[in-house]
């Protein structure tokens, strides 16, 4: 299994070296014309929504006039970037999308790009860990009730703490804490 990520100009200039099965998907939510004749596909659901995108981009524009070494840090921090957009990879929308993007990265190598040159304060480095993250099974670490997925959204899978018990691959609670905290259904 392969995620990787780039940005829009080191694909078109070849700066990066992406074999003929991989699969490339635009992750950016404002696409520009040209960019379907650069990825297979554009994923607007994986890019950061509307609102967090326009906070970010506010602070980072003060940050650059206010001549701040690191804007886009800056940017990253105030508006709790990665929390917020962590939580709306946890929304169905995005989940169902990253479900499938998972399959495609089983199936062989799968590029993930967007506008921004250095992935580090970049939606494109989350998704593709979320999707590493998935593909292996991992689990997350989820301590509170209040952090469940809606009773009808839990996807359990075997979580390797004893031979029968089994987990929410997105909340990370188990299949008997809904059971018996939560007032959900055995899976």
């Amino acid at each position: 299994m392969s995620v990787e990520t780039t940005y829009f100009s080191a694909l078109t200039h070849e700066k990066v070296k992406v074999t003929q099965n991989a699969r490339i998907f635009g992750i950016v939510r404002r696409p520009a014309e040209w960019i379907d004749d650069v990825v297979d596909r554009n994923v607007s659901a994986l890019a950061p929504p509307e609102e967090l995108l326009e906070a970010y981009k506010t602070v980072e524009a003060a940050a650059r006039d206010a001549g701040e070494a690191n804007p886009e840090a800056i940017a990253w921090r105030s508006v709790d970037f990665e929390a917020q957009f962590h939580e709306y990879l946890s929304k169905p929308g995005p989940r169902r999308v990253l479900r499938q993007l998972v399959d495609d990265a089983r199936e062989g190598p799968v590029w993930l790009v967007c506008y921004e040159a250095d992935d580090e304060y970049c939606h494109r480095r989350l998704v593709a860990e979320r999707i590493r993250r998935l593909a292996r099974g991992d689990l997350p670490d989820r301590p509170h009730l209040d952090d469940a997925c809606p009773d009808d959204e839990h996807e359990f899978v075997p979580d390797g703490r004893a031979p029968h018990t089994r987990s929410c691959l997105w909340c990370g609670l188990s299949s008997q804490t809904i059971t018996d905290s939560l007032g959900g259904e055995r899976p």
